[in-house]
């Protein structure tokens, strides 16, 4: 398909149909879009979002913002409303899937995208990979596709694994596999040299990133990162176990809730469920974990980068905290994700809401978002809606833009004690209203990824008993969490505008 030569600045897009409202010149998009899923079969309930964000520079001198519509089979070129590829060359319809991390990457003039699609079981039917591939294809106009990966499940009960993420360097696309449902086949960490893609390293590699010389990637299973020598070729493992806290206590790299890489300030960044560890690359002995936005319910996790990118923007990070269901989706206490930037001094800041984040991008003078109003949940149902935005907000708030924030507070998961984890940054007002059951004192901490926490204040309740608490005397731009001291129920509410 050829993209047309004006450019939709509010449109809605419906089973490869665009309707535009009102047409403007060729150029950037600067409107939120809409793109809705159709109701064919899928394999999941939820997931359905715009992953794999990527700003596409044509042959023609234009720009083009293009993601992959999971779910949905395709990948959408946001600047005209027009799907450029709808894997027709993978089976016949309906089909579902298309990415569920977020793996782009531009590399020696080509922009590769990388993921999974299906082929649906029929309504009722059990679960069925028979016709699940992974995929990698790249284009340089949106217009010709090469297939490079077309990796077929052997059976019906099968995993081909799936495209998780996609580091270039000069000499290799890297490309990591790490979706291990159902055992999983060709989990691992693979580079492309532009002829062949052979094995580097076994072991499920989720994400990774690039320090100096040396290629960082998380894998599944595990309580370590795995390190890639560019130079020498050769493989170590930076161990992640009982590392201290800036709460307090320790935390070890979780082997399930695992997210994204960066480096940020010369500094690898490995998010996880909970927060982030901060490891400088020559001296294992100072890394740390710094607890941020942990869930304040006990029946999901918050994951930070977990199936999203990461982009940089204003000299810091974007990263999403996602919610990810523990279970199953019916049983989540539906607590929101949020979308964070952290610069390289530790500072955290809120700059969204929402059910879950996906594909983020820097385009033209806007970070660009998917967001969907339903959390990613592992149900494995026919039918599925998806309600997901393709958002936006210039890049010149991102450094004071405040987001209004109200979380539930009930049995809150804690670090060493301490529950919370909120961002103070840009915020002036914030309330906690909070009901213990059992008499005891609430302390408010302050920490950030520099210095460890500080007691900030103490508040004394009996057993039942409502309190308000004005947490605005305690914003300092760091982040904020609370410890009880004794372990019964604590439940309530948090605001923060």
């Amino acid at each position: 398909m050829t993209p047309s030569g004006n450019s939709g600045s509010s449109w809605r897009f419906n089973d490869g149909d665009v309707h535009r409202d009102d047409v403007q010149c060729w150029g950037y998009p600067n409107l939120a879009q809409e793109v809705v899923v159709n109701d064919e079969h899928h394999p999941e309930w939820q997931g359905s979002n715009v992953y794999g964000l990527i700003r596409v520079i044509t042959d023609d001198g234009m720009q083009h913002l293009v993601g992959t519509v999971s779910k949905a089979a395709r990948i959408v070129d946001f600047t005209t409303g027009k799907t450029v590829y709808d894997f027709a060359s993978f089976g016949a319809k309906p089909r579902s899937g298309g990415d569920s991390y977020g793996a782009v990457a531009y590399w020696r003039g080509r922009y590769y995208f990388g993921g999974w699609i299906i082929a649906p079981h029929p309504a009722g039917a059990a679960f069925d990979t028979t016709d699940k591939y992974t995929y990698l294809i790249s284009t340089t106009d949106l217009v010709d596709w090469t297939i490079h990966l077309k990796d077929k499940a052997p059976d019906s009960l099968s995993w081909q694994a799936e495209i998780s993420d996609l580091v270039a360097t000069n000499d290799h696309l890297y490309i990591l596999r790490g979706d291990t449902a159902g055992g999983g086949t060709g989990t691992g960490l693979w580079r492309y040299d532009g002829v062949e893609i052979t094995h580097v390293a076994t072991g499920p590699a989720i994400y990774g990133a690039l320090n100096e010389d040396t290629l960082w990637y998380s894998v599944r299973d595990c309580d370590s990162i795995g390190t890639l020598d560019l130079n020498t070729d050769t493989s170590a493992a930076r161990i992640l176990t009982d590392v201290p806290t800036m709460t307090g206590g320790t935390k070890t790299w979780e082997s399930v809730w695992q997210g994204g890489s960066a480096i940020l300030a010369g500094r690898v960044h490995a998010f996880c469920a909970d927060g982030f560890f901060v490891l400088l690359q020559d001296a294992p002995d100072t890394q740390v974990f710094v607890p941020c936005v942990m869930s304040a319910t006990p029946h999901d996790k918050r994951v930070l980068g977990w199936r999203s990118q990461m982009a940089y923007a204003a000299g810091g990070l974007v990263v999403a905290a996602n919610t990810a269901d523990t279970d199953r989706l019916g049983g989540t206490s539906a607590q929101q994700s949020l979308l964070l930037w952290i610069g390289p001094n530790g500072q955290v800041r809120i700059l969204d809401t929402g059910g879950m984040f996906s594909g983020i991008v820097v385009f033209a003078d806007r970070l660009y978002y998917g967001l969907s109003a339903n959390p990613h949940g592992n149900n494995f149902n026919n039918h599925q809606v998806g309600g997901i935005t393709l958002s936006s907000i210039p890049l010149s708030d991102i450094k004071r833009t405040t987001v209004a924030l109200y979380e539930r507070v009930y049995n809150p998961q804690a670090i060493n004690g301490v529950w919370g984890g909120y961002p103070t940054l840009g915020y002036t007002h914030g309330k906690a209203i909070l009901t213990p059951d059992a008499a005891g004192t609430l302390t408010i901490w302050q920490w950030s990824a520099e210095r460890m926490n500080q007691s900030l204040g103490t508040v004394t309740f009996t057993a039942g008993q409502t309190q308000m608490i004005d947490l605005a005397p305690y914003f300092a731009g760091g982040i904020i969490g609370f410890s009880y001291s004794d372990e019964g129920t604590l439940e309530g509410s948090i605001a923060l505008w």
